[in-house]
């Protein structure tokens, strides 16, 4: 009896070690991570950066306690002391902030270096670099997979959609002021892959001026959801009347799925197919990109959108455009 009792005890304790969430610190700017790690992981999160918690995103219907949670700095200030009394499972950091970065590596804790310039910013080889190395620590394997399937499947059905049409001068807006217009790291591999012209040819994080986009006369706009900047500030300001993405009322705020969809996230394939559609109404005037949000949000997530999350989804507000200092 004692034999089968401690046995039983043992088989408890496997079990317990088993199915124990990881303790996941988040730090850095490694904002996207903490979204990452709720809807697709059993991640216990215990630290992230300010900036990775979005006011009004539907994520936080499913996981409000990403409120909860306590909050760091946005890139390498983390204090290394607090954040080794956390005693978590796994650090993850932002690759650019050496600082930390090292300090992490040097005290020996479970550390994922994650980094957003992959292959000259590449986002799909970044997005897979940065879930592949998850698999270590999530049982994500067979769903990176399937994801990355889905997102492969999604470019060659733009590519044969699209074949032989006229690309039509797209700008992404990714950050915004009043001197200076960023495209962003990944604008110009977004502008290909959804068929874009990219008349700048920006392949890392430069800046425009208003004249420099005049020059260029967009026939669509895309503004990130990285900026309170929405399509009616543009249609209202005369200093934007002259464009032909504003005569044409073809600015577009674009959706905002798990995360903000100008860094690595994994509703890449869906907003791909957003941006194609925008950019060529005719070839996919079939398609129901609600319904292709949706699907993604059940088949990889296990969530399911109700119908005013979903305008939530395709309507963002400027204050989630707002970054935390």
């Amino acid at each position: 009896m004692k034999k089968i009792a401690f046995v039983l005890a043992l088989c408890c304790l496997f079990y317990a070690q088993g199915f124990a969430k990881t303790k996941v610190a988040v730090v850095g700017g490694m904002w996207p991570v903490p979204n990452m790690l709720s809807v697709y992981t059993d991640a216990e999160i215990i630290y992230m950066p300010r900036s990775g918690l979005i006011e009004d995103s539907v994520v936080l219907d499913f996981f409000p306690k990403l409120r909860e949670i306590k909050k760091g700095a946005n890139s390498d200030n983390d204090n290394i002391e607090e954040l080794l009394l956390l005693k978590a499972d796994l650090y993850i950091c932002h690759q650019a902030n050496v600082k930390i970065c090292g300090a992490l590596k040097k005290a020996g804790v479970e550390l994922i270096e994650l980094g957003v310039n992959v292959d000259n910013y590449n986002f799909k080889k970044a997005l897979e670099s940065w879930i592949f190395q998850l698999e270590k620590y999530f049982p994500i394997k067979e769903k990176n997979q399937k994801l990355i399937a889905e997102i492969e499947r999604i470019q060659k059905d733009i590519a044969q959609r699209i074949e032989g049409k006229t690309k039509p001068r797209v700008l992404i807006v990714r950050q915004y002021s009043e001197k200076n217009i960023s495209p962003g790291f990944y604008a110009d591999y977004f502008y290909k892959q959804s068929g874009a012209a990219n008349s700048y040819d920006f392949k890392a994080n430069g800046s425009i001026n208003l004249e420099e986009v005049y020059k260029l006369n967009p026939e669509v706009i895309f503004i990130s959801n990285f900026t309170p900047l929405m399509p009616q500030d543009l249609y209202d300001d005369k200093k934007w009347q002259g464009l032909q993405a504003v005569k044409d009322k073809r600015v577009y705020k674009v959706p905002l799925g798990s995360y903000r969809a100008f860094a690595p996230n994994l509703d890449f394939g869906p907003f791909l197919l957003y941006l194609a559609q925008k950019n060529y109404p005719d070839a996919f005037r079939d398609m129901d990109i609600k319904e292709v949000y949706k699907e993604h949000f059940k088949t990889f997530f296990n969530l399911e959108l109700s119908e005013e999350q979903l305008e939530r989804v395709f309507n963002p507000t400027p204050i989630q455009g707002t970054i935390k200092q």
